[in-house]
């Protein structure tokens, strides 16, 4: 390190010297101050235009768990900075009277289901063989009383029997008569089958228990309360034996992978992003790594403040190695590769007009014949003394805007109608002072003590 300054050092004040007896030489000549300058090649470097921002890395999504139904915590087995994955539990509320009300909707759902099933498998056999033996004996009482209605009515009228027994014949007729239709109804009720419409009553009563058991298992169910997704717990709202009310937050988490990047861009650069874009981030902290992230979406309304719009970036995080929080600073790819233009670092400067670079053109050679004023050539007279050092480099001023980084170089952008090409020589070191149109004096050898030889003083000079 002490070598290459002291070597830095020579030269810088090898060129400051030969500078200052270049100016005063040439001044005493009457001619423009000719200032020692190095050079280095503008180089053509293919690369993707890009710009940075300064960004910020939230989480993908943040999540407030809540509870759908009111009870008291049994226990909340997580803790802040946990990892979680989806369906991971994170908070169990007491359901023991809810496991009793299943229970009994479970029995409720099982005797309807068993009613639906006698009445759609119909009767048996068997059941309709004693329904037939059943309508057998029903006329026979039936056929007997009438024979007895049928002897008694006779004498009655003729006050052989009493009124009374002849009522009790009478209704003892009748008694069966009914019977008998009941067994006739009854065997073709079982011939037949049950109604349709008490088919489907049983139907509805099924369909009832099953939804109102269904209910009360949801209500179960929400008595778990699981994450959502991949994610990592910032806060734990609740503790075992609190009674949580419907709604109520319990626990925050953040979703970690993957991470959303935020950007401000100005207006000028909006037009040239659009969603798939790649950008490369650097994070502090996290050296010697980089990150890839894609654009998502564009924000379409800017800040009220300082009217850049917000660019919305998707990165993956899957081994967790990034948070939310940090500060990135990402290079945003806003084109495909194209052909651009590089210089040393040190061939930028910083003036009050911005940023320049200077070109040092070759310099023209000098016109040693002049138009008098009535039109002859005239030779011009020579000056006094040791011959004038002889400019190689006419110096031209490019203003420039500043792209990317290539190693030891930076890559420039013209503007207002500057140019510079590949190949063009740069000023890397003597440049502060010159100014467009300026000559200079081209100090090719780094390895030999930059020299310049001072103009003879002019004969007629004083002592």
């Amino acid at each position: 390190m002490g070598i290459g300054w002291s070597r830095q050092v020579q030269i810088s004040l090898g060129l400051t010297l030969s500078a200052l007896f270049s100016f005063g030489a040439l001044a005493q000549q009457g001619g423009p101050p000719l200032f020692s300058i190095r050079v280095a090649p503008a180089e053509k470097v293919t690369l993707a235009p890009t710009i940075e921002f300064t960004g910020s890395i939230e989480p993908w999504r943040e999540i407030e768990i809540s509870t759908q139904v009111a009870g008291l915590v049994d226990s909340i087995p997580i803790e802040e900075g946990e990892r979680l994955d989806a369906g991971d539990l994170i908070c169990h509320l007491d359901s023991e009277e809810t496991e009793i009300l299943i229970a009994r909707h479970e029995a409720m759902v099982a005797s309807a289901s068993a009613e639906l099933l006698r009445l759609e498998t119909g009767f048996l056999p068997e059941e309709i063989e004693e329904a037939g033996k059943n309508v057998e004996a029903a006329k026979a009482r039936q056929k007997r009383a009438q024979e007895e209605w049928d002897r008694y009515r006779p004498l009655v009228a003729q006050g052989v029997s009493t009124k009374n027994e002849g009522t009790e014949m009478e209704a003892a007729f009748y008694e069966a008569e009914a019977e008998l239709r009941a067994a006739e109804a009854r065997l073709r009720l079982f011939r037949r089958g049950y109604r349709d419409e008490q088919i489907l009553k049983a139907k509805a009563d099924v369909d009832k228990e099953k939804a109102d058991l269904a209910e009360i298992n949801r209500q179960l169910k929400n008595h778990l309360i699981a994450a959502p997704t991949d994610c990592v717990v910032v806060e734990r709202l609740g503790e075992p034996g609190e009674w949580i009310d419907k709604g109520a937050a319990v626990a925050r988490v953040v979703v970690l992978n993957p991470l959303r990047v935020r950007i401000e861009v100005p207006q000028t650069y909006l037009t040239r992003i659009r969603p798939g874009q790649t950008a490369t981030l650097r994070v502090d902290g996290k050296e010697g790594r980089t990150f890839e992230a894609k654009v998502e979406q564009i924000v379409p309304r800017a800040g009220d403040a300082t009217r850049n719009f917000p660019v919305l970036m998707r990165l993956e995080n899957p081994d967790y190695f990034l948070s939310s929080g940090l500060f990135a600073r990402v290079e945003l790819r806003l084109e495909d590769e194209k052909e651009m233009i590089a210089v040393p670092r040190e061939a930028v400067l910083v003036r009050d007009e911005g940023l320049i670079v200077l070109v040092a053109d070759p310099a023209k050679p000098p016109q040693n014949v002049s138009t008098g004023p009535e039109g002859a050539s005239e030779a011009q007279e020579a000056p006094a003394g040791p011959p004038r050092p002889k400019p190689d480099a006419a110096i031209r001023a490019v203003s420039v805007r500043l792209g990317n980084d290539v190693g030891d170089s930076v890559v420039v952008e013209p503007l207002e109608g500057g140019e510079i090409r590949a190949g063009d020589e740069v000023v890397v070191l003597g440049g502060t002072r010159l100014r467009t149109g300026m000559p200079a004096k081209i100090i090719r050898d780094v390895a030999e003590p930059v020299k310049m030889e001072a103009a003879a003083k002019p004969e007629n000079a004083s002592e």
